[in-house]
């Protein structure tokens, strides 16, 4: 488990500085205003901080730390370069590819510069797999004065690491073979800025009017394109470093993804008043929830008493009006990058609704309870956000999201009245509503409440993208028919569905989701299947360990590093599920090595004491700190600072849960039986546990993080939204 040990906030010996926990560790990078990308301050960018204009320049200089300031004006030229490239390098999977295809054309290209000095006379030239490291020792001379130091170093390890590659390997490859990926190397990093809508940057030289456009106007294209060619690995390494969602990182962290926003102004105000007062004209039955379509879909059943009905051209129109404006679809653009992302309109799950109060046994019980709306969980990066938006004042009902965790409650609560409006994950959010406790409260008017939905995804996406909103939109005409049938159950089938099938199943699917994921199950599942068909099921085992091992060491780090915008219960959630599974196949692998040979060798009473004593130290210290300050409540701001002095912190023992649990991982790896069975499991599981430790002690945090109680979710005290 990850320890809040030294640095860390809640036990002695913290060394953590607040301000540099804030500012991050000075490095010249973006500054995220509620985390939204299309705020970013990041090279030469003018964007709109507090709706007015910065330049880019002058934020940089601002953010910038002394180190920073100091290192751009000793290599001017290296970050004019630096600051163009990554302009057009912002998005991480754009960033990622280009860290795939930019080694593997370098790698191809030393490998057919070795292969071809193969084939000269061996009198010619005595030692062909020299050439390519001549090559990069003078190609690392050169940049050696115009690059930073750390940045130098880094490039001349990877190209060697290639040139060593390349050695190695040009045997087994033939000139084409090493042409070709060469070839699909430079052309896929073409791709990736199209499947990313990203522009590419050599666009920004290719004719004379774009290097003019863009200051370049007394250079040449050749001139631009050499120094493109030649700095490039530099460039894309700096590009991941200072992408504004850290590639591979930022893909563990569980976001929250529940947005909010008001409508106040004049015009949205009238579409509001229009839909509400014709949606009251139609005189609902208040004993029961009241439902119309904003565009009834194919197979959607039409009930009594306006059940299922489309709403008037007049209503449609205000609709259409809110769905496409600035108020609403800026809760998205905020959240999403749209230089990635594109937002489309799901108008068959739309709907207008009259609440009234539930009755005893139909399905208004539902939401009552903790529940998931929809199925469709395993659309990596694809969402289909529904949006609650509240038309009519409201004191009493509340709309709760379990895992968006505030301190000091355990949910974020919003009691949306007068325009106020929130999305969330239509398949993935877990949500309730309940009445506020105050009888004071108590809402004496029906509510009329509008049911907005978009689905979200990456633009390379948009076939999945697609095929979420189809999916999610039938079950959605499928769930409302049921639903319908149960507000009023006249037959005994109806009122079976309502009170057993409905509430059941919610309950079920909930339960699945809130305890394991439904998308955890399903990588766990796949972790298994897929090796199996591809290797063998004889062979399959350990590839499903490799899999299914690590994740929550990853999140640990990756949680720890970026700590802005986490779904807390998320992932409190996803690292123990990780965690126990990773646990249960060391236990089962030791308990079957011990069974095997108990016989001859006897019980490993070394590792037996051992684990007892790592694994009680890592559970004290555990229990000292409390499950949540265990899993970074602190540093993800949902809990204030705390100096924790029991056992085992009261002994100074750096680290304990951490230190704990690689004694306990030395316990297993001492027994020679299950050694030999997997014996890289026990060397890796201790290299994460001293990955993440180093990150805790040296407090290696994102320099775009805003650190300690910071962050968005710690931004309201109790969360709570609520309209007078």
């Amino acid at each position: 488990q990850p320890s809040p040990s030294s640095p860390h906030p809640d036990h002695p010996g913290d060394r953590t500085s607040l301000a540099q926990s804030t500012m991050g560790r000075g490095g010249e990078n973006a500054l995220l205003k509620n985390n939204n990308p299309g705020d970013r301050i990041n090279n030469s960018i003018k964007v709109n901080e507090n709706n007015n204009a910065v330049d880019g320049e002058k934020a940089k200089e601002i953010l910038m730390g002394p180190l920073a300031r100091k290192l751009r004006a000793r290599f001017p030229d290296w970050y004019a370069l630096a600051d163009e490239f990554t302009l057009y390098h912002q998005n991480s999977f754009n960033v990622f590819l280009h860290m795939v295809t930019t080694p593997a054309g370098i790698w191809a290209a030393l490998a057919l510069i070795t292969k071809a000095a193969h084939t000269l006379d061996a009198k010619t030239l005595n030692s062909p797999n020299s050439v390519p490291f001549v090559l990069i020792m003078l190609y690392n001379a050169i940049l050696k004065q115009k690059l930073p130091k750390d940045l130098w170093v880094m490039n001349s390890m990877v190209m060697f690491a290639l040139g060593t590659a390349a050695a190695v390997a040009q045997a087994e490859y033939s000139f084409l073979a090493l042409g070709v990926t060469l070839a699909v190397s430079y052309f896929g990093q073409d791709v990736a800025h199209w499947l990313t809508g990203e522009k590419t940057y050599d666009s920004t030289y290719m004719t004379a009017d774009a290097r003019a456009a863009n200051g370049s106007a007394s250079s040449s294209f050749a001139s631009k394109f050499m120094e493109h060619t030649v700095y490039l690995m530099p460039l894309v390494l700096h590009s991941a470093y200072h992408c504004p969602e850290p590639i591979l990182l930022s893909w563990m962290v569980p976001r929250n993804y529940v947005v909010f926003a008001k409508l106040t102004s004049t015009d949205e105000k009238s579409h509001l008043k229009r839909i509400r007062d014709w949606a009251l004209a139609q005189n609902p039955r208040l004993d029961a929830t009241t439902h119309w379509w904003f565009e009834r879909p194919n197979g959607a059943q039409v009930g009594v008493e306006n059940q299922g009905y489309e709403v008037s051209p007049e209503v449609k129109e205000s609709f259409e009006e809110i769905m496409k404006g600035d108020t609403v679809m800026g809760m998205f653009t905020k959240r999403f990058d749209m230089t990635s992302y594109e937002i489309a309109q799901v108008r068959g799950m739309n709907e207008l609704y009259v609440a009234g109060p539930p009755l005893t046994n139909n399905s208004d019980k539902v939401f009552e309870s903790s529940h998931v709306d929809g199925p469709y969980r395993i659309f990596p990066f694809c969402y289909l956000f529904r949006c609650m938006l509240a038309t009519t004042g409201n004191t009493q009902i509340r709309t709760n999201f379990n895992f968006v965790t505030t301190y000091p409650e355990n949910t974020t609560k919003y009691t949306l009245a007068d325009g106020d409006v929130v999305g969330f994950d239509f398949n993935r959010e877990i949500h309730y509503i309940d009445n506020d406790p105050d009888p004071k409260r108590v809402n004496k008017d029906p509510r009329v409440n509008l049911k907005l939905h978009y689905v979200v995804y990456p633009k390379c996406m948009r076939p999945f993208g697609k095929l979420l909103a189809f999916l999610t939109t039938r079950y959605n005409v499928n769930a409302r028919n049921l639903f319908l049938n149960t507000i009023r159950p006249k037959t005994w089938r109806h009122k079976f569905n309502a009170k057993y099938v409905v509430l059941w199943t919610t309950e079920a699917v909930y339960r699945i989701e809130q305890f394991a994921s439904w998308s955890n199950v399903a990588y766990v599942a796949l972790a298994s299947l897929l090796p199996r068909l591809l290797l063998g099921a004889s062979s399959s085992y350990p590839c499903f360990v490799a899999l299914t091992s690590f994740v929550h060491y990853i999140m640990y780090i990756s949680v720890y590093y970026l700590r802005d915008d986490v779904s807390y219960g998320s992932f409190k959630r996803d690292v123990m599920f990780f965690k126990v599974i990773a646990y249960c196949h060391l236990v089962s692998q030791f308990a079957s090595a011990v069974m095997a040979n108990v016989a001859t060798t006897g019980h490993p009473v070394l590792s037996y004491a051992m684990m007892a004593v790592g694994y009680g130290l890592a559970s004290s210290a555990a229990m000292a700190l409390g499950v949540d300050r265990t899993y970074f409540g602190s540093e993800l701001g949902h809990y204030p600072p705390k100096w924790i002095t029991a056992f085992p912190y009261s002994l100074k023992i750096p680290h304990p849960m951490i230190v704990g649990g690689i004694i306990g991982l030395s316990g297993f790896q001492i027994y020679a039986p299950f050694r030999v069975a997997i014996p890289w499991l026990i060397p890796a599981h201790i290299a994460f546990y001293m990955l993440h430790m180093l990150q805790e002690h040296f407090d290696i945090i994102a320099p775009k993080s805003r650190g300690i109680g910071k962050t968005a979710a710690s931004a309201a005290v109790t969360g709570e939204k609520k309209v007078a």
